[in-house]
């Protein structure tokens, strides 16, 4: 268990375990990570997220965050837009600042897509 430290980061190419715990930490990003089945993230100032993988049948325990970047590869955003339309209790507590998400986006060659009422940048895969 991660949680009620002062983690600023996650490690990249690190293997997290099926269930993670980085709840109450410090993280303002969460970038290039391959993200675990089960991950709590609430209660952390998250600023940013992007191209993260989404596991089929994931589970996102999330706070209200209003990120300034979104970010997704286009196979990540078909995995997450199918959790959330499939399961009702799949919510992220996350709002997009679109000020700051739509030039972000434009400068990836990315296109603005919905999930729900969250503004995803979706990017080809592999980009």
């Amino acid at each position: 268990m991660l949680d009620g430290n002062q983690l600023s980061a996650l490690p990249k190419k690190v293997k997290f375990p099926p269930e993670t715990n980085v709840a109450r930490n410090q993280l303002t990003v969460l970038e290039n990570l391959s993200l675990p089945k089960h991950f709590n993230v609430n209660e952390n100032p998250l600023e940013r997220v992007s191209r993260v993988t989404v596991m089929d049948g994931s589970v996102w325990q999330t706070s209200p965050a209003v990120l300034k970047s979104f970010v997704l590869d286009e196979k990540a955003f078909k995995s997450l837009d199918s959790l959330m339309r499939s399961y009702s209790f799949f919510k992220l507590g996350w709002t997009v600042d679109a000020a700051t998400a739509d030039p972000a986006c434009a400068a990836e060659s990315g296109v603005i897509k919905q999930v729900k009422d969250i503004s995803v940048c979706v990017v080809p895969d592999g980009s």
